[in-house]
Parts: C-alpha cells; sequence; structure tokens
C-alpha cells in the first residue's frame, strides 16, 4: 500500500486500519547514507518528521540525494565551538593588523637555518653482534 493511502485512511480516523499496514519507522539505512553523503557525523543530520513516509521509500544513495536536494534531509544548525575568551579579543584585531599590511608579515620574516645534528653511531647488526662473542 503507498503511502498516499496510508495518510489517507490516518486522515479518515482510521487509525487502528493504518497501524496494520504501516511500515516499520527505522529510517537508520537512510540516516546513513545521508550521513555518508554529507560527510557528517549521525547527529547531525535532520530528517523532516512530516515526510517520514517519503524517506522511508528512500532505498538507495540517489533517492537520498533527491531528498537532500528537496530539503527533506539536511544539516542540523549545529552551533560550533566556542572560542576561548582571549582569542575572542585578539581574533579581531590580528586580522585588522594583518588587513592593514598584508605584506608586512613575509617581508620581516628572517628565515632560521636549524642547527645540523650530530649523526648518532650505527648499531651494529644482532647477527654479528653474536657471532662476534661466540668467537666465529
Amino acid at each position: 500500500m503507498n503511502t498516499a493511502a496510508i495518510q489517507a485512511k490516518i486522515a479518515r480516523g482510521n487509525a487502528r486500519a493504518a497501524r496494520k499496514v504501516l511500515p516499520s519507522m527505522d529510517l537508520s539505512l537512510q540516516k546513513r547514507l545521508a550521513m555518508d553523503i554529507l560527510s557528517v557525523g549521525q547527529r547531525k543530520v535532520w530528517i523532516d518528521p512530516t515526510k517520514k513516509y517519503e524517506v522511508l521509500e528512500a532505498k538507495s544513495r540517489e533517492a537520498v540525494r533527491q531528498l537532500i536536494r528537496e530539503g527533506v534531509i539536511r544539516l542540523k544548525n549545529c552551533p560550533g565551538v566556542a572560542l576561548p575568551a582571549h582569542l575572542r579579543r585578539t581574533k579581531p584585531v590580528a586580522a585588522a593588523a594583518d588587513a592593514a599590511a598584508p605584506d608586512a608579515a613575509a617581508a620581516t620574516a628572517v628565515p632560521v637555518a636549524e642547527p645540523a645534528k650530530p649523526e648518532a653511531p650505527k648499531e651494529e647488526p644482532k647477527k654479528s653482534f653474536w657471532s662476534r662473542l661466540r668467537g666465529n
């Protein structure tokens, strides 16, 4: 039975008959496909609760992509990670300084040569070490 017929039964008040033909509302496949397509985690995928029957019929990636285009499935509006207070204060100042003189940082940068590291003595292979101990 298609979703229109099920919704018509529910609208007429025949919820008991509609419950018998309702498929299980397990949207885990659609949610997993949407997570993979949108490249986000499970908590960031939002499915329109009024269109769950349409989402339930989507069994392929292409069908889920179509639902994403239509706006039935989308990203949740999750707040980002809050910056600490000292970063919030200095961020506008640093941005203003960069905007005022974009080449200043590159012009004043002095290349620093890394000190040469002394070579460590090479280790003797284990086989020759043991053969030397044995006297071979």
